[in-house]
């Protein structure tokens, strides 16, 4: 019986993943090790390097294949650096925090995110069938409320921008006219109850302009 300790992290029961970036937080490095405290000299963390995120996890060569193969559009070439953004941080971090979760769990948790299904579904060709599914699902049912969300707005604008036609005109100037009649009702008044004040004063100014009378 051999109980040699595997050589290589990528083919360990057990293993250290980790997630580190440069000092400026502009590219991260995905990895796993046997031996962090010697790995984590190795990358000079703290001078040259910053650490994310790191555990011990099971069978971590799979969960280092699974985050590469994620994101690997965004690996700059040859080499376990990639261009995340913040959001893709957190989503690495929660990936490596949830790394011993069941397929059960991942299912049944509503908190749970996709990227813990597509971990789950790796190494399960049906389960990965269906998440595929599900994915094209999701995303055509976003297309489609997008779409709507769309036309409502042309819609709206079309409406906005449509010249009005006789029967809306005359329903303008119906509102117009029962708004106005309040404002008519208060000028009315107050000139029913202010014209002698109102006839006093253009008296007085009309006699304060006539000439004065002299006797010849």
């Amino acid at each position: 019986m051999n109980n040699s300790k595997p050589s290589r992290p990528e083919n360990a029961k057990y293993g250290t993943i980790y997630l580190i970036s440069d000092l400026k937080g502009r590219s991260y490095k995905i990895g796993i090790t046997l031996n962090w405290d010697r790995r984590s000299r190795q990358l000079e963390i703290g001078t040259k390097t910053r650490l994310i995120s790191q555990k011990i996890v099971k069978d971590p060569g799979r969960l280092e294949k699974i985050l590469h193969r994620k994101y690997d559009s965004y690996r700059l070439p040859q080499s376990e650096w990639f261009i995340l953004s913040e959001e893709q941080v957190q989503e690495v971090k929660v990936l490596i925090g949830n790394s011993s979760k069941s397929y059960k769990q991942v299912f049944k948790s509503r908190e749970k995110k996709m990227i813990d299904l597509e971990m789950a579904a790796q190494d399960d060709p049906e389960m990965l069938e269906f998440f595929k599914k599900y994915e094209h699902k999701k995303t055509e049912k976003e297309r489609q409320k997008k779409i709507e969300h769309q036309r409502r707005l042309e819609e709206l604008n079309e409406r906005m921008n449509k010249p009005m036609g006789l029967p809306e005109k005359i329903l303008l100037l119906f509102i117009l006219a029962i708004l106005a009649i309040p404002f008519a009702a208060i000028i009315v008044s107050t000139l029913f109850f202010t014209w002698p004040f109102i006839l006093v004063v253009l008296f007085a100014a009309y006699i304060s302009k006539m000439p004065p009378f002299t006797n010849r």
